[in-house]
């Protein structure tokens, strides 16, 4: 293979790649906005080299003006005919398309502005889109009530999440194509009794569909092994099916092969902009590769190699099986202990090793994803699936969405991607964890979440300073993320995992994509725990809590869902957002963690703080359980402690023998035997007792609840009264919740030496007035108090300074039984 450009890297090698103008600045948050006239963050971007291109972007400060206001296009068209044709149909449906510049004279000699003359820059609205706004304008004709913007793939499809009149909220995917296929492989899952969605077709239009809005989140962001071992058995019993009267070559992914010669995209265009949803395996890559030199010419050597090699190994003859075809962690919805696999556009016949490779893939190039692998392989092999050539189609699967950083405009695209290339190759080298758990032949196990058998430091040594470990929480397979902290030298984080201790840059973390330039700007670190979150205070006064890019807007439906608790707390003001960054308005007040700085305020500080919980909006009627605020349940929250048992019980383990080995004493077998049975007996104790009191427990309080309640998440002031911090969790669920989680946090912090017996008692009486006052079964909040005290143990498995205090956790969920 050989690169069709071999410049040196520079500013404009977007430009080069895409041989056309503009390519950059729509790439550039600051060129695109410069661009508008207002600030957008550009979101997906489309290339056909030297003929098209296109932009999703969505602005920064939304929702003033409308969700259809709040996202747009921009692009860059050769064609006049083409630019006629979106205009008219732009103007269908009242609107319009700005025209930014056209490029009619370029410099020759310009390297950036190679085969673009003739280019000109436009912009629009959704429903200007130049080949869905028509879908999108008469699929709106049928729909009635809110609609909410969740994904926009310009030219190409518009996902919403559609809450109608009546409260149940659907999600309705409008395409650029017929969508026929989705709705025949949704059929053929039903009928095979594999768990996905139902597909109808919205206004009798074959472009858009709707499905129900299902379950609580993705296994992308709330990993379960449990849930990967399954569905690894779910699509071991999909690739069951044959394609029949095809045993050869794997001519065809993603679509079924009588489908594939088609009218549907080349193979080019479907494996450069989307990973693939036709053609071979190998004609995906090398289309893929081509373009990848074009952006990364030092690694064309490397590139190359690699797919030589892949078209080598995945070059013979092979059996076809119906396959998913864009298999990953984030296609998984979870509720509970259900799961349902969802975008089944791409499932057809093909290799199996597309499905096995692309969940690999997905869990090697995302780290907290690691947990995920091998249970996921464990439920394939139990249920009879043969895995093949794992390392190859791992290394294909990352190489076909390497281009994923730049498509989505990802200012660090470029490590990124090389980190995808040196990934496929370590697992091309056979570096794959393939290891298998042997079983009885026809026997399932239920996979466990375990954190790694490690020993978490007391403190680090960084700089030659040693900085005490203050929190750490589990962070994938074999591995613990830790945060640690020294006064006057600020906060470091990094990971911990069987080859030692690894720290992070300086306030640099590559998962959150907002913190380092609010730190360069003057902020101050307060906490961070490293790829998930970080909380940043601000030169003014407010505070900036930081995410992975995308993940602001569920602390926005957080705070959303917190307005009932208005009526009597005061919450943060959402000051500004982006897609990875909230800024919040500071509350007023001392935390209620501390009894000192509130001396003889604190009886009437808890006194008016749980007055204010009991007057939110405590009794919810009928209609809202069929809005779209989800419920933690009871069975939720014994899910919560299974989930949290099994990511801390090799810890528990190794905390216990560590600490007594360097006390010098005797081998701690009997202390671990206990401290687990223990652990495994009280959980299996108050999930009984949950379950027992649910049904009659919702009937007579069920409401808002905050469901992490503790003093650290209230703050109080003698004149703005109680305030409420942290309030993404906010959801429906038993109000008993709440006040068993507030207590066991009581007792607790009495056991820590931070409260006194006096000022505990203080907590525990107001919690017992309020309950008695609002007619919440005492049982109940026992129950749930008992419940947070087994997760309290385990949370605390993780911090060094509480290891020794686990043992009192579980010994008193033990005796508020008696």
């Amino acid at each position: 293979m050989t690169a069709s450009i071999s410049d040196p890297v520079g500013d404009c090698v977007d430009t080069r790649f895409a041989l056309l103008p503009y390519i950059d600045e729509l790439r550039s948050a600051e060129g695109l906005s410069r661009r508008l006239g207002f600030a957008v963050r550009p979101r997906r971007i489309r290339v056909k080299p030297g003929q098209s291109a296109i932009v999703a972007w969505q602005r920064e400060e939304r929702g003033r003006l409308g969700e259809f206001e709040d996202w747009g296009f921009t692009a860059v068209m050769t064609s006049p005919d083409k630019l006629a044709n979106a205009r008219r149909r732009a103007a269908r449906h009242g609107q319009e398309l700005t025209v930014h510049e056209a490029a009619d004279s370029l410099s020759v000699g310009d390297p950036c502005a190679a085969g673009a003359t003739g280019a000109v820059l436009v912009s629009g609205g959704v429903l200007a889109d130049p080949r869905i706004g028509k879908q999108v304008a008469r699929t709106l004709d049928h729909l009635g009530g809110d609609l909410e913007i969740i994904g926009y793939n310009p030219a190409r499809r518009l996902l919403l999440k559609h809450t109608p009149v009546d409260g149940v909220p659907e999600l309705v995917r409008i395409a650029a194509e017929s969508q026929v296929h989705l709705a025949e492989a949704a059929e053929r899952w039903k009928r095979a009794e594999l768990p996905s969605l139902p597909v109808e077709f919205v206004g009798g239009h074959d472009t858009a569909t709707r499905s129900p809005w299902w379950g609580a989140g993705d296994l992308r962001n709330r990993p379960d092994p449990n849930i990967a071992e399954e569905v690894g058995v779910i699509i071991a019993e999909l690739h069951r099916t044959a394609a029949a009267g095809h045993d050869g070559p794997a001519d065809h992914v993603g679509r079924p092969v009588t489908e594939a010669g088609g009218p549907a995209e080349s193979a080019a265009t479907s494996a450069g902009e989307d990973g693939g949803a036709i053609g071979s395996p190998i004609s995906q890559l090398e289309t893929v590769s081509r373009s990848l030199v074009r952006l990364l010419p030092e690694r064309e050597t490397d590139i190359a190699g690699l797919l030589a090699e892949l078209s080598r190994r995945l070059g013979a003859s092979r059996e076809l099986r119906e396959i998913h075809g864009d298999l990953s962690p984030d296609q998984v919805l979870l509720a509970n202990s259900e799961c349902r696999i969802i975008d089944l556009d791409r499932t057809g016949y093909g290799p199996v090793g597309v499905d096995l490779g692309r969940w690999i893939a997905a869990c090697r190039v995302d780290p907290e994803l690691n947990g995920l692998e091998r249970s996921f392989l464990d439920g394939y092999r139990c249920a009879g699936g043969e895995v093949g050539d794992l390392g190859a189609w791992t290394a294909w699967a990352m190489l076909v969405a390497a281009l994923g950083p730049w498509r989505s405009c990802s200012a660090t695209w470029r490590d990124e991607t090389k980190r995808i290339v040196d990934l496929a190759r370590s697992a091309l080298d056979g570096n794959l964890t393939t290891t298998q758990t042997v079983r009885k032949p026809g026997e399932t196990k239920r996979a466990t979440a375990r954190a790694p058998a490690l020993h978490i430091p007391d403190a680090v040594t960084i700089d030659g300073q040693d900085r005490t470990v203050r929190r750490a929480w589990p962070a994938g397979d074999g591995r613990i993320a830790w945060e640690a902290v020294l006064p006057d030298f600020g906060i470091r984080v990094g990971y911990l995992d069987e080859h030692g201790v690894r720290v992070l840059d300086v306030d640099r973390d590559q998962k959150l994509p907002g913190l380092a330039g609010l730190l360069e700007s003057g902020g101050t670190l307060v906490s961070h725990r490293p790829g998930r979150r970080a909380v940043v205070r601000l030169a003014d006064g407010s505070f900036a809590k930081c995410v992975r890019d995308g993940k602001a807007s569920d602390i926005l439906a957080g705070q959303r869902r917190a307005a009932g608790f208005l009526r009597g707390f005061a919450l943060p003001q959402v000051l500004r957002s982006d897609s990875s960054t909230v800024v919040l308005g500071a509350v007023p007040g001392i935390e209620l963690h501390e009894p000192v700085e509130l001396g003889t305020d604190w009886s009437r500080a808890w006194a008016e703080t749980l007055d204010a919980w009991a007057h939110a909006e405590a009794r919810l009627s009928p209609v809202a359980y069929s809005s779209s605020m989800p419920i933690h349940d009871a069975a939720a929250e014994v899910e919560v402690l299974h989930n949290w048992r099994e990511r801390a019980r090799p810890l528990l383990e190794t905390a216990v023998s560590a600490r007594a080995q360097t006390l010098h004493q005797a081998p701690p077998l009997h202390q671990t035997q206990t401290l687990l049975a223990d652990l495994d007996a009280l959980l299996a104790e108050i999930a009984a007792e949950l379950d027992d009191g649910a049904a009659s427990a919702r009937e007579k309080s069920i409401g808002l609840i905050h469901r992490d309640l503790h003093d650290k998440q209230i703050m109080w002031d003698p004149i703005a009264g109680p305030g409420l911090l942290d309030v993404d969790t906010a959801c429906l669920g038993e109000r008993a919740l709440d006040l068993g989680n507030l207590r066991a946090h009581a007792r607790w912090r009495t056991a820590q030496g931070l409260w006194t017996p006096a000022e505990s008692a203080v907590v525990i009486d107001e919690i017992a007035r309020v309950a008695s006052v609002t007619g919440i079964d005492p049982a109940r909040v026992s129950a749930y108090e008992r419940a947070t005290l087994i997760r309290l143990a385990c949370v605390y498995a993780f911090r060094p300074p509480w290891h020794d205090r686990i043992g009192w956790l579980l010994e008193t969920a033990r005796s508020l039984r008696d």
